[in-house]
Formats: C-alpha cells, structure tokens, sequence
C-alpha cells in the first residue's frame, strides 16, 4: 500500500509503504456509525465507564438497591401480620424507594476488535478520498503564523489533524490558535477526530506507530 507524502521530488509528491491491514480495507460504513455513535455516547457526563451495576450509585435507590435484606424477617404465615419478603421493601423504613429515580447511563460497550476495525476502515477511507498524507510538520518556533505557511507551502487545508510520533512544544504552541487545526499522538487517536478534520498528517514515525496498535 502507497500513502501520498508531503515530501516533493521531480515528479512531484513522494510515497510512502504503508500496511494494507490498516490503510487498505475496505470502508464499512456501519461499522464506523456504531463505533461512533458509542464513542459520543461514553463522553456524556452522566455516562459510566464500566459496565458493572453493582458499582453504579443511584440518584434514589431502589429496593434492589439498598443493601441487607436477604433474609425473609418472618414466616409467611401464623403471625397474623402481612407478607413481606424483605425488610428493604418501599414500606419499611431503610427500604428502597418506590419508582426512584436514577442517573441515566449512556454507556454503550465496543469491542477492541470493533474499534480497531473502525479505526482502520476510517484511515482507508481519508486515503481513498486523498485526504491523508504522510510528513514530518516542522515549524521554527512557537508563532502561528509559522504553521499557517506551512500548511500554504504544501498547498494544504488549514482544517487538519496532525498525528505526531510525541509531544513537541513548538508544534502544538504554533497550532493552538488555529480553532481547526489538531496536534495529537497515536495513543490520542479517535474516530471524530479523523472524521471532523478534511485533512489528516501523519508523522512517519507516528504512522510505524499506528500500525503496530490497529493492523
């Protein structure tokens, strides 16, 4: 698989190998929706990051809920009294509250192999649209308008996610002011991030990098 790199010869443009299990699949469209559609979800505030609902603290508990009440408090019958099941029942004092409210949980779980796969289908598809490159961002120092003449001196739109291979100082200072333009590292990569720029540049030693996580 040839990535197009920022680099110019003679001809123009340089390529780049890159593996065809990440940058070569075949684009699934619903795969990336769900993968998506999930990963906006867990970023709610009220969404939970665990799936265990024994861990989750109710707004107003329930009777399933409360803690205690396993045992029955008394036989079912020859007391003269009501049935009761639990001493956690709505009426006791100490019990559950009847319909009780609850934080909602947004949480929807995907599966590494599902993430990955979406991930990869993304990067296929900015590559079949020629909207990923392959090269090293260089800037002087921290002023934006050095970024703003390297994105015109490559003939590249200002609306990009660049993928370091790590965190430089001059790279991200000189894009922080520019409300579309993106520094990050692999570790940081998502889904809405490649799908909310035009363009995406990857470093070439980020780019071994990502292949190593999703092939």
């Amino acid at each position: 698989m040839k990535l197009e790199s920022i680099l110019q010869n003679d001809q123009g443009r340089q390529t780049v190998d890159a593996s065809d299990l990440v940058f070569g699949r075949e684009v699934n469209s619903a795969l990336v929706h769900q993968v998506v559609t999930a990963y906006l979800a867990n970023q709610r505030a009220q969404s939970y990051r665990f799936s265990d609902t024994s861990a989750r603290s109710s707004l107003k508990k329930s009777r399933s809920d409360v803690s205690g009440g396993g045992r029955k408090p008394r036989p079912q019958k020859g007391s003269g009294r009501a049935r009761v099941g639990s001493i956690r029942s709505p009426i006791f004092v100490g019990g559950g509250m009847t319909f009780g409210s609850s934080k909602p949980n947004y949480h929807q779980k995907v599966n590494k192999k599902m993430y990955r796969s979406a991930i990869c289908s993304i990067l296929s598809g900015l590559r079949e649209h020629s909207r990923l490159f392959i090269g090293q961002v260089d800037v002087a120092d921290y002023k934006t308008k050095n970024m703003v003449n390297w994105f015109a001196q490559h003939n590249l739109a200002q609306n990009a996610l660049i993928i370091a291979d790590d965190f430089h100082e001059s790279l991200f200072l000189s894009a922080r002011n520019l409300p579309n333009v993106t520094v990050i590292t692999p570790d940081e990569l998502n889904p809405v991030l490649l799908l909310k720029h035009q363009v995406v540049v990857i470093h070439p030693e980020a780019l071994k990098t990502i292949e190593e996580i999703f092939a």
